[in-house]
């Protein structure tokens, strides 16, 4: 070919070709020459994602699986994409287990957070909510170290950031149901902060729900303000699996924990209404409405035996636990005795201990019980076996306290509810509610002293009586310890004074 059938790289759109003469003396042979001074390098655009990931699928874009093939986050979000999450999963799990295997190693794109992060929504996914909690805890706690690393956020890198408001939806979900509500609560808090549209809500949560779980996990670490306001967005209470009645129980609690009675009482009078889209489901909230309405609403007893034995028939269907199906026997005796139905009520305060062995008020009910039927020895057993609950019970609390407080700021925010921002908030909440705890048996313990203490007095053997007041501890109880104490001696002085006058009037006669 001559040099006229060289065709400029202007036509051809590539660069343009320069004519040489061959070696052996034949037509000339195009070489590549220089770029002209106007062109310039333009890297031709890849082809853009074939739509928008969903929900599950927004820790890591489709931009960073472009741009990184071969990172194991990248591999791993294909094959989210396609559904393989198990693969997925164990794609990561192998990363991470490479990154533990090697001290400080530096890992520039894929780091612990992300890998972390998209770990704990696999598992989110899976219903592996125990795993998923580990991951999101150990994917915050890499953020916290690359940002005292490297002065940046991992929530702040682009597209590629793995902990964003899904992120934290999920983590507020997998606490909630694993009980971690100091965590819950936090997540909950931020995700809401940084989604206050709802754009970012897994398909499986709804508003109600994520305000119904974090208005639960606000009210158990005694957040009552803040719960009291969550509850009130819950506008579909059936999207969170709870009825506007469980709502209602719900802000009663918060209301009678913050002292306001009053606005306590209308709520689970609200409750307790026969109006259908007002009615509990809930088994725990459907017993204490029926009790509610027998003992402030004269309602009948009839209705909240059926109701309470009700719950207990369907307690598969309810996945009732054991403490709860306890709370529930322990009431239906309650009100077995009310109605003057001893056995039957017996036989469920049995079935009771029989669920929660340790349940202080329920043995202390079974004395009671025991003592109205005239059998005293039982009942005495049965005092005595709450004041050794109650005691066991304070030395585990001081064990755990002693134990906390030698651990420094490393146990800050106590075992699963550790959280590195609130932590201390969180202990002092904690602490609150072992004090909480801590006097309501400290009231249970005092009671069973004072009913042994009348028995023996009752059967002549005010040595014994006195032996058992002595058990009254405390500031609270002096006042009553010193009480017994003066009316038993006083009885027993009155009675040698009637012996001493009889023998002084036998012998005069």
């Amino acid at each position: 070919l001559g040099a006229s059938a060289v065709v400029s790289g202007e036509e051809r759109g590539r660069r343009p070709m320069a004519s040489t003469a061959s070696p052996d003396g034949g037509a000339p042979v195009s070489t590549p020459g220089p770029p002209p001074a106007s062109s310039t390098a333009q890297p031709r655009a890849g082809p853009k994602p074939g739509g928008k990931w969903s929900g599950f699928f927004s820790a890591v874009s489709s931009a960073s699986a472009s741009k990184n093939k071969s990172k194991p986050s990248a591999r791993a979000a294909k094959l989210i994409a396609k559904g393989d999450v198990d693969e997925a999963l164990e794609i990561i799990e192998e990363a991470l287990r490479a990154i533990d295997a090697v001290e400080n190693v530096p890992v520039p794109d894929d780091d612990r957070a992300s890998l972390h992060a998209l770990c704990a929504m696999c598992h989110s996914h899976n219903e592996n909510m125990r795993r998923a909690c580990e991951h999101f805890a150990a994917a915050l706690d890499a953020a916290e170290e690359e940002e005292a690393a490297t002065g940046r956020r991992a929530a702040a890198k682009g597209p590629k950031g793995p902990i964003d408001a899904e992120f934290f939806y999920r983590m507020g979900e997998a606490c909630h149901r694993r009980g971690q509500h100091g965590r819950c609560a936090l997540a909950y808090e931020q995700a809401l902060e940084l989604d206050p549209r709802r754009k970012k809500l897994p398909s499986r949560l709804t508003p109600s729900a994520v305000h119904h779980h974090a208005g639960v996990s606000c009210r158990e670490i005694k957040r009552y303000e803040e719960a009291l306001e969550h509850f009130a967005k819950v506008d579909a209470p059936l999207e969170a699996a709870v009825g506007m009645g469980d709502v209602l129980c719900d802000m009663e609690k918060c209301h009678a924990s913050m002292g306001d009675f009053a606005a306590a009482e209308a709520c689970i009078r609200a409750a307790g209404e026969d109006v259908e889209s007002r009615r509990p489901v809930r088994p725990e909230n459907v017993c204490r409405v029926a009790v509610y309405r027998y003992e402030r609403c004269g309602g009948s007893a009839e209705r909240a035996v059926k109701e309470l034995a009700g719950v207990i028939e369907n307690k598969d269907k309810t996945s009732l636990s054991k403490k709860k199906e306890a709370e529930v026997l322990a009431m239906l005796a309650r009100l077995h005795a009310g109605l003057g139905e001893l056995d039957a009520s017996e036989a469920n305060f049995e079935a009771s201990l029989g669920r929660n062995p340790r349940s202080h008020g329920t043995w202390l009910s079974l004395g009671q019980l025991y003592e109205a039927t005239g059998r005293d020895d039982l009942a005495l057993r049965a005092y005595a076996r709450v004041v050794e609950i109650c005691d066991d019970d304070d030395d585990e609390n001081d064990a755990r306290t002693v134990e906390k407080s030698d651990g420094g700021e490393k146990s800050d925010g106590g075992g699963d509810e550790t959280v590195p921002t609130r932590g201390r908030d969180v202990v002092r909440r904690e602490d609150e509610y072992i004090a909480e705890e801590r006097r309501a048996r400290g009231e249970a313990r005092a009671e069973a002293v004072l009913l042994s203490g009348a028995v023996y007095e009752r059967h002549g053997q005010p040595h014994r009586a006195l032996k058992s007041y002595e058990l009254l501890t405390g500031d609270s109880h002096r006042e009553i310890r010193e009480a017994k104490e003066l009316a038993v001696l006083t009885r027993c002085a009155l009675k040698v004074q009637r012996v001493f006058r009889g023998n002084k009037a036998r012998e005069e006669a």
